[in-house]
């Protein structure tokens, strides 16, 4: 096919017409002059979408060794197709190529370590903790003196690895002197204090009467009460073959949830109330890499979240029916959304069944996840690349302001006082880069969160123009710039 025809035929969207011919020209040396004159790095964003969208994986596979052969469009695309394969292979249950293509991410000076954390925690989502922690106890001290890897990420992947601690301590035993020495290495300053109450929190159990035991008068000793109980949480799910680093995340997402609620005892403090918890649900993670992930982890997690804070017996087990109610209703909704995907997210069903949930249920769904992966996804339209193309630009606009600002290195900083920056989010700085996005005002790409992909809702036009029944995403880039109103 002549390449002007070929590039035609791409620009109208016609992806699914010329995806083989794509993919011989991708992966063959493209000349300089070609180079110059068209869009290439857009043009390969968008047929990776494609065949991700198809689960064509083998293909994303052999392009990235063919596209290798055009090194300056290989250097700006190597990271997307590396954050796309992790999910592929952790998928796949193929450790070799998850380390390969983390190892991937170092293989030259620049970092894109948005899409790195992203992929770190997408394995430690998995439950691959040995690589995850044979990563940050290899990769640490490089990252910290790369220019492209900010504070903030390395507090993240020093809190990962604090919980990977605290999960080897649940095993042997909590070493307070081995505890602190070990972490020293990686910037800790850890109080006695605090070190007294993690070592106390390991005692304890849900079996135990926490509301005598931990939960004192309401805001009385609450920094302390929330990190034992974060503790024992992680313990509880550890006998569900749910790790530290992964329950740790999900409880500081929720720490974060109850701590910007209005409460005045603990009842009310840990009640999930649907307006706000589906608020919460929209601006979790909103600019960061696959915010699904993120919100499967929550809605799946939050069953034994629940469960947990009904074992604190600040109410009769009935009060809790309508909170359980409300999120298998979220978690419907998911799974309709994610029709096709569902797969991404089957490290969910890694975990044993909350205690209330029948293990005929958490079976037939983890079917349900694993073979999703199989079905036949919406058909890919030129609205789908376009979308996909914006969410990049706006995300990369948006990490840019950001990264400007001047962020506090609370725990870690050199004039860290006290621990007053600990107990805010108790050992929870593994969702720190989470949190100075999720509460950001006023970006654009939180327009996005108003309504789902496939949602159908109503537009309309300043010149009298109303498109009825459409998906979101067909109006999508209108709304966003501000030239229509969208009604559900």
């Amino acid at each position: 096919m002549d390449f002007e025809v070929f590039y035609k035929k791409y620009e109208e969207g016609l992806l699914k017409e010329i995806a083989d011919e794509a993919f011989k020209i991708l992966t063959q040396p493209i000349p300089q002059t070609f180079l110059n004159e068209y869009d290439f790095l857009n043009l390969t964003i968008d047929f990776i979408s494609y065949w991700e969208h198809y689960k064509d994986f083998d293909r994303i596979i052999q392009l990235q060794a063919g596209v290798q052969q055009n090194s300056e469009l290989y250097a700006n695309i190597r990271f997307y197709i590396n954050e796309i394969l992790i999910r592929y292979y952790c998928f796949t249950n193929n450790k070799a190529m998850i380390v390969s293509a983390l190892n991937a991410y170092l293989q030259d000076e620049d970092i894109n370590i948005e899409l790195l954390m992203s992929s770190v925690l997408q394995v430690a989502y998995y439950g691959y903790i040995d690589i995850v922690d044979s990563f940050i106890e290899n990769e640490y001290d490089h990252l910290g003196e790369s220019d492209d890897v900010d504070v903030e990420s390395l507090e993240d992947l020093a809190m990962i690895k604090f919980n990977i601690e605290l999960d080897k301590a649940a095993a042997t035993g909590f070493d307070q002197a081995a505890f602190t020495q070990k972490m020293s290495v990686f910037d800790f300053k850890l109080p006695n204090d605090i070190l007294a109450i993690i070592k106390q929190a390991f005692e304890l159990t849900i079996n135990d009467d926490l509301k005598t035991k931990v939960l004192g008068k309401y805001r009385e000793k609450k920094r302390e009460e929330m990190l034992t109980l974060k503790i024992i949480f992680m313990k509880y799910m550890l006998d569900k073959q749910c790790p530290f680093v992964l329950s740790g995340v999900l409880w500081g997402y929720f720490a974060d949830y109850w701590f910007n609620k209005e409460a005045s005892s603990w009842l009310g403090y840990f009640t999930l109330k649907e307006r706000s918890f589906q608020k919460f649900l929209e601006n979790l993670n909103v600019l960061m890499p696959r915010k699904a992930s993120s919100d499967a982890l929550v809605l799946w997690g939050s069953r034994y979240i629940v469960e947990f804070i009904e074992a604190l017996r600040l109410e009769q087990p009935t009060y809790y029916a309508p909170q359980k109610k409300m999120l298998t209703k979220l978690k419907t909704q998911f799974k309709k959304d994610y029709q096709a995907d569902l797969w991404e997210f089957s490290f969910v069903h890694r975990w044993l069944p909350a205690n209330d949930l029948l293990t005929q249920e958490h079976d037939a769904e983890k079917e349900l996840f694993l073979a999703s992966y199989n079905e036949e996804p919406e058909e890919f339209t030129p609205e789908d690349f376009q979308d996909q193309r914006q969410m990049m630009g706006d995300f990369m606009e948006a990490m840019n302001e950001l990264m400007e600002e001047e962020l506090s290195g609370d725990f870690f900083d050199d004039e860290y006082d006290e621990d007053e920056a600990f107990f805010d989010d108790p050992f929870g700085n593994e969702a720190k880069l989470d949190k100075r996005y999720s509460n950001k005002p006023v970006l654009p790409i939180q327009k996005k969160q108003t309504f789902r992909r496939n949602d159908k809702v109503t537009a309309k036009y300043p010149d009298g123009t109303v498109k009825k029944n459409v998906k979101f995403k067909t109006v999508q880039a209108d709304f966003e710039k501000g030239l229509c109103e969208v009604e559900a």
